[in-house]
This record gives structure tokens, sequence and C-alpha cells, in this order.
């Protein structure tokens, strides 16, 4: 039985992992990153999808999509297709580049979401290839900190997703990228679920600091707000911290303190953000 078609939704954003054929380079020099990022900006103009993160690495690469009318399988069969051609071409190759079908997650919420700015933006540091993020001129973290920008990135819609203005996205993504990602789990539409890596409790942030990013993104006090409190901004920001302190490690009756909140409201958070 063939693999069944990706569900479409317009408008959606997708985190995408693609694979060199038995892990091989699909990039040998910098020229194949720009012919990729050219077949990409064609693709996209024609597509109306959106770029919103991307990080070129030596055998796979990473993006962040929003799409259009478009449904990701055909933005992305488009890309490969036209850029495995090219690449062979140049290459004087025959046969596969690509490992499989690309591998896709929707982006169902904002935890999930900012969590693939700091794993995307890493690669080239934990992979030995700069020691400095900026120092990667092919990932988007390099434009949205640098002052030259590339038709390809939609680095404004990028940093709406952060905050209302420039200044507070900007204050906001930097936060964000001076977080440790190995607590990141990512997973595929196709691909199993990994349990996150285990967190030494001496790096990860206290409690009172992920209820002060908190306030930071929504304007709400948890440690202030009283436990009968329940509409629905309020609400979203209990399940942010409360998933956010679960993917750290912290318990549900250490977060249930944090918050004076009951064990059982603890779990009806985590369960509406899984």
């Amino acid at each position: 039985m063939g693999r069944l078609p990706r569900l479409h939704e317009p408008n959606a954003i997708y985190h995408v992992y693609c694979r060199g054929n038995n892990g091989a380079d699909i990039f040998l020099s910098d020229e194949d990153r720009l012919l990729l990022l050219g077949i990409l900006n064609d693709v996209k103009q024609k597509t109306g999808a959106r770029v919103l993160l991307l990080c070129l690495m030596g055998n796979h690469f990473h993006l962040l999509i929003r799409v259009g009318h478009v449904p990701i399988s055909r933005i992305m069969q488009r890309l490969l297709g036209r850029y495995a051609r090219g690449f062979n071409a140049r290459a004087e190759k025959l046969g596969h580049v690509f490992q499989a079908r690309f591998k896709a997650k929707l982006v169902k919420d904002e935890s999930y979401l900012i969590t693939l700015f700091t794993y995307i933006h890493n690669n080239p540091v934990k992979e030995g290839w700069v020691q400095n993020l900026a120092d990667w001129v092919w990932s988007s973290h390099h434009q949205i900190v640098g002052p030259i920008r590339s038709v390809v990135l939609d680095v404004d819609e990028t940093l709406s997703l952060l905050g209302e203005t420039r200044t507070v996205a900007m204050e906001r993504y930097r936060r964000i990228m001076s977080l440790p990602d190995d607590h990141v789990m990512v997973t595929y539409d196709d691909a199993p679920l990994r349990p996150p890596v285990p967190r030494s409790p001496d790096r990860r942030p206290s409690l009172d600091s992920l209820v002060d990013d908190v306030r930071a993104r929504t304007g709400i006090d948890l440690r202030t707000t009283p436990g009968r409190c329940r509409n629905r901004v309020t609400s979203r920001a209990r399940r942010t911290f409360c998933a956010a302190a679960a993917r750290y490690g912290y318990g549900v009756a250490e977060i249930a303190r944090c918050l004076s909140l009951s064990v059982g409201a603890v779990g009806e958070h985590l369960r509406a953000s899984a």
C-alpha cells in the first residue's frame, strides 16, 4: 500500500527536513547552496509559500515554511526535483540525491515553534562548522541579526511570530537563542516520537525564570494570578508555562506548587498543550 498524501492546511506552518541519500552530502560547495536558494525563491514565488527559517548544512537542510494554497508536498516535490537534477548535472552524477521522502511536521502550537528557532539555528555550531552562529551565512539567523537580507527569507513575517514590533521581537529572539536547545524534541509526520534528552537539574532554567519568560511574552504574571482565574488568555499562558516546564523535566507537583494550582489542573493544561 502506498503512502497516504499529507492533508493540506492553508496558511499552516511546517518544519521540513531533507537528508542526503545514505547520509551523503547534498551540498558539495557554496555554489550548490546558492542553487538551492535560487530554486527555493522561484518555487515560493510561484506557490505563495513563505520561508520563515532555514539552515543549509552539508548532508541535510531545515526549512520552516508557511504554505498558501499549494500543499507542502507539491512545494517540496518541485524544490527537491529541480535541485536533484541541477546537482547531478553539476556533479556529473546519476541516481537519488535525497533519502526517501522529506520529513515534515505541522507546527501546531507556539511552544513547539519557539523550540525550532534554537533547534534549526544551532545546527552549524552543534556539528562543528562554526563556533559563532552569526558566522554561518547559510542560515536565517545570519539574516535576522545581520544587515544583509535575502529575498528568499521573509524576515519581517518571521519576526512577527515573536512580537508586535521589531524591537520586541528582536529582544525575544535574542532571549530565545540564549537558551540551550538540548531539551528540544523534534518529530515529523512519519517519524516515531523520540523522548527528550534528559537534562541535568543544574543546567535547566528555574521555574521562576520560565514564569518571567511567559510574562514577557503574554503580559501575565502567573505567580500573582489567582488560581480561580480561568479566562482564555490566562489559560493559554498557563498551558505555555506547563509545557515548557515539563520539557525541562519538572514534575507535575513542582509545577502545581509554582502556580498555586492543583495537580489535576496542571495535568489538564499539559494534556491541552500536547
